[in-house]
């Protein structure tokens, strides 16, 4: 049960289109069906459900780019979203960008939020990574590059790190771009400003419902081309808590870059090129 109630703290997008839905932002009360809808429609997208190997069920939506690839270069840009991210919900403006860059685009929900069904935990969000990284591998995608974004970013790096560990064929196709992300939940608790019996008692609950995500380890092992996006303005994963924190002298200086804005900005042209510049 205290699994359950800590799991609308880590992913509240799960009460996108429930009874519910006035806890949220306004912006996400909105009928996600006639968002999707829209979205479909604007951009001929290719709804999708596949199941993990824990037999989740994962919904989303394919994108692909009216310009030509050579199938020896053929790429996708899969968009891992942050706990309050559902796709039917992606900035129309956002997709044109990344198609304009030459790719086919690729985006799901995690397991609860709108149709995706599952049983959520820390471990079924890492499976519903590497089964969307599995699923681009298996149509054929040569370059698989991730977008991951706040606690996208941590799920997609664990995910990676997980097919690395396995040799996963899909693992030498990615290249990662993590953006905004934290180093742990416990480690973004700690700088919100809480009474420090109520952090005390929150942190623990995170650590006994194994919701803390630690990621330092996991994006520490991966060896694959990869960028880390880091804002010292984010108001949400502040300096403290975030991963660059923990990985800036472990990693190199090339893949570590600067944003001069705040958390819940889209990345703008120049800096997804420069991402891909580093990833190659």
């Amino acid at each position: 049960m205290f699994s359950r109630i800590t799991s609308f703290f880590i992913l509240p997008s799960q009460l996108i289109g429930t009874r519910f839905k006035k806890l949220l932002p306004e912006y996400l009360r909105e009928d996600p069906n006639t968002k999707r809808e829209a979205l479909q429609n604007r951009f001929n997208g290719e709804e999708f459900f596949i199941e993990t190997k824990d037999r989740a069920k994962l919904n989303g939506m394919l994108f692909k780019n009216e310009s030509s690839q050579n199938p020896k270069e053929k790429k996708i840009w899969i968009n891992f979203g942050g706990n309050g991210f559902a796709y039917e919900f992606f900035d129309h403006k956002q997709i044109e960008r990344i198609k304009s860059l030459g790719f086919d685009v690729l985006t799901f929900n995690y397991r609860l939020v709108v149709k995706s069904k599952g049983k959520l935990s820390q471990k079924g969000l890492i499976e519903d990574g590497r089964a969307i990284i599995e699923y681009a591998n298996k149509l054929g995608y040569k370059n698989i590059y991730i977008h991951a974004h706040s606690l996208g970013g941590s799920v997609a790096t664990k995910a990676v790190a997980s097919l690395k560990d396995e040799k996963n064929e899909a693992y030498d196709k990615i290249k990662l771009i993590v953006d905004r992300t934290f180093s742990s939940i416990k480690a973004v608790l700690k700088t919100y400003n809480f009474p420090y019996i109520i952090k005390w008692i929150v942190i623990k609950i995170v650590n006994f419902t194994n919701w803390n995500i630690k990621v330092r380890k996991d994006w520490e092992k991966i060896d694959i081309n990869k960028c880390l996006f880091h804002a010292p303005k984010d108001e949400m994963i502040k300096k403290q808590g975030a991963l660059y924190r923990k990985v800036k002298d472990t990693t190199e200086k090339r893949q570590l870059v600067e944003l001069n804005y705040r958390h819940f900005n889209n990345l703008t042209t120049y800096d997804m090129q420069q991402a891909i510049s580093i990833v190659g």
